[in-house]
């Protein structure tokens, strides 16, 4: 059963109900093909909420990047998990970038990818980086360009596993966490 309709915007809480009389209210899905073209240069943030899971997926352009958080960094082994999003990112994206740094109001070192067409990230020096946010007007209490310069050195051991890592991840082949 297909239901098709055109929607000026996608924000839905169906409860209990149903998208369409002629749908079951249990086991259906619902997908939304866009375009988003944003009206501002900066960061936008899309997500979902639903009661089964949810999927987000994006076709970026060439200026756009692509982060997501991978998991708290333990700096052993067990970082495997964000080797594995690294590199499933690096399938998608020619330059992909992880970086990591302590979240006070975590009280832990999170880690994150970025992805992208192109190389945005190599070339960004600790002045350039202070020239952008001075331009800019951009006063942040706790990032600069030497911030930047060390979330984007990671520690030897995550490194290592990100450079040796060939798993990617798939809906056919998920990687769990026990």
């Amino acid at each position: 059963m297909w239901c098709t309709a055109c929607e000026t915007a996608i924000n839905y809480d169906w409860g209990t109900g149903v998208p369409d009389p002629a749908v079951g209210g249990d086991n259906f899905s619902s997908q939304w093909d866009a375009t988003y073209t944003a009206d501002y240069t900066g960061p936008t943030t899309f997500f979902t909420s639903s009661d089964d899971g949810g999927r987000l997926l994006f076709d970026l352009n060439q200026d756009g990047i692509f982060v997501t958080q991978a998991i708290g960094v333990h700096y052993d082994a067990g970082d495997r998990l964000h080797a594995a999003i690294h590199r499933t990112v690096r399938e998608v994206f020619p330059h992909t970038r992880s970086y990591c740094d302590f979240v006070m109001s975590f009280d832990y070192p999170w880690a994150f990818v970025a992805g992208s067409s192109r190389d945005v990230w190599s070339s960004l020096s600790l002045a350039e980086i202070n020239q952008r946010l001075q331009a800019r007007k951009i006063r942040l209490r706790f990032y600069d360009g030497e911030t930047h310069i060390r979330v984007m050195s990671l520690p030897l051991p995550l490194r290592t596993l990100i450079a040796n890592e060939r798993t990617v991840i798939t809906d056919q082949e998920p990687l769990t966490v026990k």
